[in-house]
């Protein structure tokens, strides 16, 4: 008797000549001739041996038969239309070959068994495997390569899929057309243009499948219902699974990872349930478009672009994610997303945790979001959302922001540590959440009220806000002011914050005696902010800037300690008409910095030990005067900046008193009024007589430069005596002196006006010219 096994699962016996039977009956007696027919009784078929081609053995089969295949090549299009099967001797070496043309094996029967074959070379627009109108057929551990399809199902149930590999198809690994019921497990499918693709296919189980580098999609479910997915390693596809017009389906268990777009992309499906699947390292884990009613819950989604994406989708509940790593936003809803509830996630470690854009009526609840690299929760030109109970922790940037005309959304319950609020909107529900254990006192179109504990004060149109002996510290900006007059915000610590005080198109306030320290901004004045006063503040050790005004103009800047400050002490952009005076700034990067800043005045500041003391860029028509400038590296530095008054300056032992480039400024006021004071120059006067001006270069030149420092303040010019006025006395000294000249007996220095070494009826006129002045 000769037998074959395969892989342990199948023993065949090969018929045997009759002779050979009834000498056997003889010896043994009839039991043995009776259990020898029990073991052919069903038969099998080897081909070659009993038929040259494969089709041959199917035509000549009987149903349940069992055609056994040697190794070979057979370059045959079958057609299966008998209830049998077909195996192989050896998979990689048993190949049915379809040259091109046509389908290589077609199933036209119920109960079709297919294992061990390598089907290759099918037609155009055919498949390796096609199963029409078939039910309980199995095919399994076959390799399916290069043919237009895999395997295609159409109007069949309740057939097995199972263990094949598929690999560069052109077309697709798996597809099924209306069909239901089928179970499609444990393959391999590589370089195929789609992995697995269902249309209008129901009820059918997708499980443990190896789909991987798919041209453009690992799985594809269009117009298809209630099927399972579960399971599957879908890897490095352009889309790992695209449900299209889709509903019912379950996505579950699902390892989901580099795929070139989309992790799941749900276009246009509702009702689908996606659960605990590990999505990763996608340009986006899941994006649903035009969805609704879909839930996505217990999903690990890490380093993906976007976690999850709601474009115009309306009634999905995402809940119970880790969404983290994400280098863009965690999840993000926008194009009018509505009516969706994102509950319990963990969001961490994102750019952004939840991002809301033009998006309503949207629920925020009960969510853990900690250590976003910007905002916690930021949403933007969105309402009628609900905030409430989430945790927020730690985000480097804010914790909640409402920007842009978002309104009418509740804010409440919510647990801000290490982090705040940033409102840049109106008509918002804000109540009842905690900045640091303490209470965000958020207040909106109020009066006259005192304000003494707060975690945070935040302060929408409002007037006449008493702010003062608060601690604020640890949170995003500890009081921020948004159109809002009138206040007195004195005598507070604010420190440790992403900003300390922010002014948004506020005015009229006044931020005195305050100790604003180690936060990113020390105070933040915009967005048309004018005529507020900033008197007497410590402002230190802020990150970037001590004192920063944009887009804001009339405001006062005066006595303040402005020092230590990462990069700016005080930087003006964009603002003019603001008057900074009487500031002690120093060991900032920059000192002072205007960029695109015109017509402001900086007067009487000690700005000492910087690395640039002052610097403009491209900033013109500001009066720069009467400023201690020492010991920077740059004691000014001005860059396509002109036409400013930089006059009755003490410049003092700075690396580079002046660096400028493509700038012309104006450097003196003339005789008498002169100019600025260099240390490293020598003249002689104060003003010197222009014998030995300061040069910058040829488009700037202090034509009267001072001896001493603060020279411009030893004598007034027409003052003759002094004595803080010009008056009658004045003239008349001028007069007793008259005729003099250096060396004569009346010559006085300070009457010779016009520096002519002479005194004459020209120094007298020019001081009658000034009578009544009272010299600065």
């Amino acid at each position: 008797m000769t037998c074959y096994a395969r892989l342990g699962r199948m023993l065949t016996v090969e018929r045997e000549a009759f002779p050979l039977v009834l000498l056997l009956s003889l010896l043994v007696g009839m039991s043995i001739l009776t259990f020898t027919a029990r073991s052919v009784k069903a038969g099998t078929t080897i081909v070659p041996d009993d038929y040259a081609t494969i089709q041959e053995a199917v035509n000549a089969a009987d149903p349940g038969e069992t055609i056994f295949v040697k190794v070979g090549t057979y370059y045959e299009n079958v057609v299966v239309n008998q209830t049998v099967s077909l195996v192989s001797e050896d998979v990689t070496g048993t190949i049915i070959d379809g040259g091109g043309t046509e389908t290589v094996l077609r199933i036209v029967r119920d109960h079709v068994n297919v294992t061990g074959f390598t089907i290759r070379n099918s037609g155009w627009p055919n498949s390796g495997i096609h199963l029409n109108d078939t039910d309980s057929c199995k095919i399994s551990e076959n390799n399916i390569s290069d043919n237009t399809g895999g395997i295609s199902l159409d109007y069949s149930s309740d057939n097995s899929i199972s263990a094949n590999i598929m690999t560069a198809n052109i077309g697709f690994g798996v597809r099924l057309y209306n069909s239901s019921n089928n179970n499609i497990s444990r393959n391999k499918m590589a370089n195929n243009y789609f992995g697995i693709w269902l249309v209008s296919s129901s009820d059918n189980s997708i499980s443990v499948n190896n789909i991987t580098a798919s041209n453009w999609y690992g799985l594809w479910l269009e117009y298809a219902s209630n099927n399972s997915i579960s399971g599957n390693k879908i890897v490095d596809n352009h889309v790992g699974i695209w449900l299209a017009f889709s509903s019912g389906n379950s996505v579950a268990k699902n390892n989901i990872v580099t795929n070139w777009m989309y992790g799941i992309w749900m276009d246009h499906s509702s009702n689908n349930s996606v659960s605990g699947n590990r999505i990763v390292d996608n340009n986006c884990g899941i994006q649903l478009f035009e969805c609704s009613n879909n839930s996505i819950s217990e999903t690990r989604m890490a380093d993906n672009n976007v976690g999850i994406d709601l474009e115009s989708s309306f009634g999905n509940s995402i809940f119970r994610n880790n969404v983290t790593t994400s280098n863009l936003r965690g999840i993000h809803l926008h194009a009018r997303s509505s009516g969706n509830s994102i509950s319990g996630n963990n969001v961490a470690h994102n750019e952004y945790g939840i991002t809301l854009g033009s998006s309503f009526n949207n629920s925020i609840c009960g969510n853990n979001i900690t250590a976003n690299t910007y905002d916690g929760i930021y949403m933007r030109y969105s309402s009628g959302n609900r905030v409430s109970e989430n945790s927020v922790t730690a985000n480097s940037w804010y914790g909640i922001s409402l920007e842009d005309s978002s309104s009418n959304n509740n804010i409440s319950g919510n647990t801000l540590t290490h982090d705040g609020l940033s409102v840049h909107s109106c008509d918002n529900v804000i109540e009842n959440n905690l900045v640091n254990g303490k209470p965000l006192v958020y207040l909106e179109d109020a009066s006259g009220v005192r304000i003494e504990d707060a975690g945070q004060v935040i302060l929408v149109n409002c007037s006449g806000i008493i702010l003062e002996n608060l601690n604020l510290s640890h949170t995003d900006i500890g009081v921020a002011l948004h159109k809002t007059k009138d206040t007195r915000i004195t005598d507070n610590t604010i420190a440790d914050n992403h900003g300390g005080i922010e002014l948004y198109e506020s005015s009229y306030n006044n931020v005195s005696r305050n100790n604003i320290a180690e936060n990113r901004y020390g105070l933040h004045i915009l967005w048309f902010s004018f005529n507020n006063s900033v008197s007497g503040n410590n402002i230190t050790a802020n990150s970037i800037t001590g004192i920063r005004i944009e887009f804001s103009f009339n405001n006062s800047v005066s006595g303040n300690n402005i020092t230590a400050n990462s990069i700016y002490g005080i930087r003006l952009y964009e603002s003019s008409y603001n008057s900074i005076s009487g500031n002690m700034i120093a060991d900032n990067r920059d000192g002072i910095e205007l960029w695109s800043a015109s017509g402001n005045s900086f007067f009487e500041n000690n700005i000492t030990s910087n690395n640039h003391g002052v610097e403009l860029y491209k900033s013109s028509y500001n009066s720069i005067s009467g400023n201690m400038i020492a010991d920077n590296g740059n004691g000014i530095l001005l860059d396509s900046s002109s036409n400013n008054a930089i006059c009755h300056n003490n410049y003092v032992s700075n690396t580079q008193q002046v660096h400028s480039i493509e700038s012309a400024n104006i450097w003196d006021n003339g005789y008498p009024s002169g100019g600025n004071h260099w240390s490293d120059h020598v003249c002689t006067g104060n003003p010197s007589d222009g014998s030995r001006p300061y040069i910058i270069d040829t488009d700037n030149i202090d034509h009267y430069p001072f001896q001493d420092p603060n020279g411009w303040l030893l004598h007034q010019p027409y003052d003759v005596n002094d004595d803080g006025k010009i008056d009658m006395q004045d003239i008349g000294m001028a007069a007793q002196a008259f005729g003099a000249y250096p060396g004569h007996e009346r010559w006085n220095p300070n009457i010779d006006i016009n520096k002519d070494s002479k005194i004459n009826l020209r120094d007298i006129a020019l001081i009658a010219r000034n009578f009544g002045e009272i010299p600065p």
